[in-house]
């Protein structure tokens, strides 16, 4: 027995996995460069701080810095917390978003499931929330709301096959 929605919550759910897979893949290059830059930031910050010295008006001059080893190390250290925080937390965001979006696609024209389903769709749109992937969000809440809309209409026995049949003469 197919659902109303079936389609369109198997679609939405699509679109929800390739942006999560996107947003994996970045949160994984986040954390990749600000190891990078971490990096190249402990082992040459003093140097380039030399090199980059600013005058009162805003042009750039060599030569003479107060920014040694300790403040490129404490600014290294900041960045790999900063950057790889930020990271880990988009990461596990994605990853919430990933899942819902899976048991969209797989439990789609299965009304007895469409629980689970909103479940996950309402987990994930508040995780996309709160790793700022407003349109994941957003697709994830159509998601759980034609999924409550197809499990309210299961429980009442009104699915589309039956919705398409004639209706059965009062019995006397």
């Amino acid at each position: 027995m197919k659902n109303e929605h079936a389609g369109a919550i198997k679609g939405l759910s699509i679109a929800v996995v390739v942006l999560s897979a996107i947003g994996i893949i970045g949160a994984i290059l986040i954390m990749v460069f600000s190891g990078l830059l971490s990096a190249v930031l402990l082992e040459n910050g003093p140097e380039i701080a030399y090199h980059l010295e600013f005058n009162d008006n805003g042009t750039i001059t060599g030569g003479g810095t107060a920014f040694d080893s300790e403040d490129a190390f404490f600014l290294s250290m900041l960045m790999m917390l900063v950057g790889g925080g930020v990271a880990i937390w988009a990461l596990i965001c994605c990853i919430v978003a990933l899942i819902a979006g899976i048991f969209g696609i797989m439990h789609a024209a299965n009304p007895p499931k469409l629980g689970f389903v909103m479940g996950w769709a309402i987990a994930g749109a508040v995780t996309s929330f709160l790793g700022a992937g407003l349109i994941t969000m957003v697709l994830l809440i159509i998601v759980a709301v034609f999924a409550n809309a197809d499990k309210r209409a299961y429980r009442c026995g009104t699915t589309v096959a039956a919705s398409q049949q004639p209706p059965m003469p009062p019995v006397s």
